[in-house]
């Protein structure tokens, strides 16, 4: 029997749902994945954790659906979309991610509203806040330059995991967006974004 999967990571679980063709969910699984919070205001997952629960799900949610994983046509992925995994050139992580309700970067999104706002809102089309992605570069930047030099990659949350299955390295147009770091009218990423 063809069948999709769907696999979500959540602020307390990961959660993987098999579909059918004709788009009921048959059977799902899910596992649980800590958030902590180092000081207050923060919040990090281990993305070595979000791997385990992934491997630990999908087994359990083709079972309770009787489904063969032969018989998986696609698998769709979902995740917080500016929560972020930064690895180094030997694919090692650098840190545990930064999850979209951190509020670490509140002061540094404040400063870029109030000197960059024109920039990043008619390239990026949002208006920065602790959330997005750009200000908690722009922290880590500041905070803990060590882990930025050794970065490689950055991937956003879904496609991490997308990546543990496939290794490819892409995003989607709206998780490229919610980075902050897009130039949507130019459609490339923002070396003048980048730079603030």
């Amino acid at each position: 029997m063809a069948a999709f999967l769907g696999i979500d990571l959540g602020a307390g679980s990961m959660k993987v749902s098999v579909v059918s063709k004709e788009a009921n969910v048959i059977g799902d699984a899910s596992a649980p994945v800590t958030t902590s919070s180092p000081h207050l205001g923060w919040a990090e997952q281990n993305p070595k954790e979000w791997r385990k629960a992934m491997i630990t799900a999908i087994p359990k949610a083709l079972k309770n659906a009787s489904v063969a994983a032969s018989d998986v046509e696609a698998i769709s992925f979902s995740a917080g979309a500016h929560s972020f995994v930064l690895e180094d050139n030997k694919g090692q992580i650098l840190r545990p991610a930064i999850m979209w309700m951190d509020q670490r970067s509140a002061l540094i999104a404040e400063s870029m509203k109030a000197s960059s706002f024109d920039l990043i809102y008619k390239k990026a089309l949002n208006v920065p806040s602790a959330t997005w992605t750009l200000p908690q570069l722009a922290w880590l930047s500041r905070y803990e330059p060590e882990i930025v030099k050794n970065v490689a990659k950055v991937f956003l949350a879904k496609d991490w995991l997308r990546h543990q299955l496939s290794r490819d390295w892409n995003t989607d147009l709206t998780d490229a967006i919610g980075t902050m770091l897009y130039d949507f009218s130019n459609k490339k990423w923002s070396q003048e974004i980048y730079s603030l």
